[in-house]
């Protein structure tokens, strides 16, 4: 599964990072945004934006997002 690891990357370059990723990749992807709830907030909002739909990776792993279809129910 294709993943953006957005480990060491400035919350300035975030949105340019994570809109680059999700207009090239077909989902299922993971989003890794580390224990920064900034950082989880930045990308979830452009995933709602962009219409995405996403889960935590697991219920212990609130740090990877795993976005699925953008048209899913």
């Amino acid at each position: 599964m294709k993943t953006l690891d957005l480990h060491n990357v400035l919350h300035k370059d975030v949105e340019r990072k994570v809109l680059k990723f999700i207009n090239w990749e077909e989902p299922p992807y993971k989003i890794i945004t580390g224990k920064s709830s900034y950082m989880r907030q930045m990308v979830t909002k452009l995933l709602r934006e962009n219409e995405f739909h996403w889960i935590d990776e697991n219920f212990a792993n609130y740090g990877c997002l795993v976005v699925l279809e953008s048209n899913f129910p």
